[in-house]
C-alpha cells in the first residue's frame, strides 16, 4: 500500500483518512511505512498488534503531526455506513452466506433428542467466537489520531502580502521538486521489499 509513495513518489500521497484497526498482525514496523502519508488527517490503529505503543505513538505525534485522542473520533465510526455501488450485491450475498454458516443448524435438536433415546451423553454445544481481537484492542486501548485545526489569531493579511507569500511558496516547491528529481535520479535508495514489489510486475 505504500511502495508507490515510497518508491516513485506516486499513488495515495493524498491519503486523508485510514482506518487500519482490528489487525493484529500490524506490527510497530509495520505502522513505520505509513509514515510516507504526510496528508494523514486521521488515523485508527486500534486493535493492532503493537509492542512499544507509547514509542509508536510518539513517532506518529512527531513524524505526522497527529494527535492521540483520548476519544473516539465520528470518522472511525461505521455504524452508520452502509453499501452503495456496483459491489452492493456482491456483498450482500457474502453476508448472507456468512449469517447462514455461523447459525446454527435447524436438525440439531432432533440429533439431540436422539441421544437422550439412545442414553448417550448430550454435548454442550457452545458459540466459538474468536477472542484474538477483542483482546488485542484491549492491550493496545483507542489509538485514534487527528489533526489539529491551527488557529489563526493574527488579522488577515493584505492582498498584496498574500500575493507574494504565495509565489514564495510557488517557487519554494519548485525548487524542492528541482531538488528531488537531482537526488532520485543521482541515486534511489530501496530495500529489498520494494524491489521484490517492482519485479512481480
Amino acid at each position: 500500500m505504500t511502495a508507490p509513495v515510497r518508491v516513485m513518489k506516486r499513488g495515495l500521497e493524498n491519503l486523508s483518512v485510514l482506518d487500519l484497526s482490528c489487525n493484529p498482525k500490524i506490527t510497530d514496523v509495520g505502522i513505520g511505512y505509513l509514515l510516507s502519508f504526510r496528508k494523514l488527517n486521521c488515523l485508527d490503529i486500534s486493535g493492532t498488534g503493537l509492542k512499544d505503543v507509547k514509542a509508536v505513538v510518539q513517532r506518529i505525534q512527531v513524524q505526522l503531526g497527529l494527535v492521540h485522542s483520548k476519544v473516539p473520533l465520528k470518522e472511525f465510526d461505521h455504524s452508520t455506513c452502509k453499501t452503495e455501488g456496483w459491489a452492493e450485491q456482491t456483498i450482500l450475498q457474502w453476508e448472507q452466506l456468512v449469517m447462514e454458516a455461523i447459525k446454527p443448524k435447524k436438525n440439531l435438536q432432533c440429533r439431540r433428542a436422539a441421544r437422550h433415546f439412545y442414553g448417550k451423553r448430550c454435548r454442550i454445544e457452545e458459540q466459538v467466537t474468536c477472542t484474538l481481537v477483542e483482546v488485542e484492542t484491549k492491550a493496545t486501548g483507542n489509538l485514534q489520531f487527528y489533526k489539529e485545526k491551527t488557529q489563526n489569531c493574527h488579522a488577515p493579511l493584505l492582498k498584496k502580502e498574500a500575493a507574494v507569500s504565495h509565489e514564495l511558496k510557488k517557487n519554494k516547491k519548485r525548487v524542492l521538486a528541482e531538488q528531488e528529481t537531482e537526488r532520485t535520479s543521482k541515486h534511489m535508495c530501496l530495500t529489498m521489499e520494494d524491489w521484490d514489489l517492482l519485479n512481480s510486475y
